[in-house]
C-alpha cells in the first residue's frame, strides 16, 4: 500500500479512504459469498481495529469504518491471515502482490441457483485478465462490469460500463453484451467468448475519444457513437423477443423467507454493527448454514435447509439491527452515513432517517423505495432519482420531488420536524407546501 485515498475516491482493502470517522476500508467478497468464518473475522476486525461499524454497499461490498493509520497497519495482516484480502496476482517481476482494481459484479445468489450458469469462474477469469493485460491508460476506479445469469434477481438498478446478460433457453449458452447508455445489445456471444469479447470492448473504449477530443472516463460518454461502429464490425442477427427487459427490484422482494431455501435480512440503511454480525454468525451457525450471501439491495441472505430455520433466525436476532418484514418502513428510505462520519455531510442523516421512517410509517405506498436522504448534494447513497429526496442544508433540509440530490430543491425546511410535516402533507394530498 502506498497511501490513503482522498475523500470521494473509491476505497479498496489496501488503499482505504479518509472519512469523518477515520479510514474506510472496502472488502470485495468474490461472488458475494461470505463464508461464516470470514463473517466472524470481519466482525472481530471491525471491533478490534475500527469503530465497530460495517457498511453493506450498493454493490454488495462490505466496508469497515473508523480505522486509524495505526490500526490499519494491524488490520491488513489480520485480514490476510483470514483470507480476506481481495484477490491479487503476482506481477511477475518480484514486486509485491497488488490488489485487483477493476471488479466484476455478478448476479447475487448465483451460487445458490445451480439451475443457472455459474458466473464466478467467468468473473474470476475476466478480473485476472483485466489486472494483467497492458492498457493504454488506467481505467477510472468507478469503471464497472456486470455479468448476469438471466435469473429473477437482475441488476438493472446498477449502472455498468459493460454488461453481459445470459439469454434463457439458449443452447449453447449465450450472453447479450451492452455498452452503458445503449438500450439494445451490441453483440450476442457464446459463454466461452465472454472474456475475450469484454477485453475487446474495453480496448475499443480505451481507444475512443469524446466529442471534445478528450479520453472518456466512463463508457456512457462515448457509447452512443461506439455502439453502431461495434455492430457494424460484428454483424449478427438476434431475436428481439429473446432479449431481457429487466425491471428494478424492490428490496422488500428479498426480505424474510422469499424462497424456500433462503431468508433475507435487511440491514437498516445498509449498516450493521460488529456485535450484530457476531449474533448473526452464531444464529446462522446454529442452523448449520455455511455462508452468508451479500446483495446490492443491502440485504444479507442466509441459506435454509428446513422450514423451522427461518423461525430460529428471527428468534435469535434483534429487530432493531435487522429487518425481517416486507412492510418495515425502513425499507422505504435510503440514507448515507451522514455527519459526523462523513465530513461532507451537513446533517446526521443516518439518525434522521430512523426518525423519518418511524414518523411516516403509515404514509408510504406499497411499492419500492420512496425517500432518499442525503447529507450533501452529491447523493452518494442513491445517485438516481427518487420520489422524494431530502438534501441536508446548513440549517435543515431541502426537498426535491422526483429528482436527484444534485437537482435544485423545490422547498426548504429549517428543521427535520417541518420536513417530515411537508412530506406527510404531500403524501396525504394536502395543499402544496411553500
Amino acid at each position: 500500500m502506498t497511501g490513503f485515498g482522498h475523500r470521494g475516491a473509491c476505497p479498496t482493502t489496501l488503499v482505504p479512504m479518509r472519512s469523518g470517522d477515520g479510514l474506510l476500508m472496502r472488502l470485495h467478497l468474490a461472488g458475494g459469498v461470505l463464508a461464516l468464518p470470514k463473517a466472524q473475522a470481519i466482525a472481530l476486525a471491525a471491533q478490534r481495529f475500527g469503530n465497530g461499524q460495517i457498511d453493506l454497499s450498493q454493490r454488495g461490498n462490505l466496508q469497515i469504518r473508523g480505522l486509524s493509520e495505526a490500526s490499519f497497519a494491524e488490520i491488513v495482516p489480520f485480514l490476510r491471515a483470514n483470507d480476506l484480502i481481495a484477490a491479487a496476482v503476482e506481477n511477475g517481476d518480484g514486486a509485491p502482490l497488488r490488489e485487483i482494481q477493476t471488479r466484476v459484479l455478478i448476479s447475487p445468489l448465483n451460487s445458490l441457483s445451480p439451475e443457472l450458469v455459474a458466473l464466478a469462474p467467468l468473473a474470476h477469469a475476466l478480473e485476472q485478465q483485466l489486472h494483467l493485460a497492458p492498457r493504454q491508460r488506467p481505467l477510472s476506479p468507478k469503471f464497472s462490469i456486470i455479468i448476469e445469469d438471466g435469473g429473477p434477481l437482475n441488476l438493472a438498478h446498477i449502472d455498468a460500463d459493460l454488461r453481459f446478460i445470459a439469454l434463457p433457453g439458449e443452447a449453447p449458452l449465450k450472453f447479450a453484451g451492452y455498452f452503458d447508455g445503449v438500450a439494445a445489445p451490441v453483440c450476442i456471444i457464446p459463454a466461452h467468448d465472454l472474456v475475450p469479447t469484454a477485453l475487446s470492448m474495453l480496448d475499443a473504449f480505451l481507444a475512443s475519444r469524446r466529442a471534445d477530443g478528450q479520453a472518456p472516463a466512463r463508457m456512457r460518454e462515448v457509447s452512443g457513437h461506439m455502439a453502431p461502429l461495434w455492430r457494424a464490425s460484428h454483424p449478427q442477427d438476434w431475436d428481439a423477443a429473446q432479449l431481457p427487459s429487466p425491471q428494478p427490484h424492490d428490496p422488500a422482494d428479498l426480505i424474510g423467507a422469499f424462497r424456500p431455501d433462503a431468508f433475507g435480512l435487511g440491514l437498516p440503511f445498509g449498516r450493521i454493527h460488529a456485535q450484530s454480525l457476531l449474533q448473526l454468525h452464531a444464529a446462522a451457525s446454529a442452523i448449520q448454514a455455511k455462508a452468508l450471501y451479500l446483495t446490492p439491495w443491502r440485504v444479507l441472505v442466509v441459506p435454509l435447509t428446513r422450514k423451522e430455520d427461518a423461525i430460529a433466525l428471527k428468534a435469535a436476532l434483534s429487530g432493531e439491527s435487522f429487518i425481517f418484514e416486507r412492510r418495515d418502513p425502513r425499507l422505504k428510505l435510503t440514507a448515507c452515513v451522514g455527519a459526523p462520519a462523513c465530513t461532507s455531510a451537513l446533517q446526521p442523516t443516518a439518525r434522521d432517517a430512523e426518525t423519518i421512517a418511524n414518523a411516516l410509517s403509515t404514509h408510504w405506498p406499497e411499492h419500492s423505495m420512496q425517500l432518499h436522504i442525503s447529507g450533501c448534494p452529491k447523493g452518494c447513497a442513491h445517485p438516481k432519482a427518487a420520489p422524494f429526496t431530502l438534501v441536508a442544508q446548513a440549517s435543515g433540509y431541502g426537498l426535491i420531488l422526483n429528482g436527484r440530490a444534485t437537482d435544485a430543491p423545490q422547498a426548504s425546511f429549517k428543521s427535520l420536524e417541518s420536513a417530515i410535516h411537508g412530506i406527510a402533507s404531500k403524501l396525504n394530498g394536502d395543499a402544496p407546501f411553500v
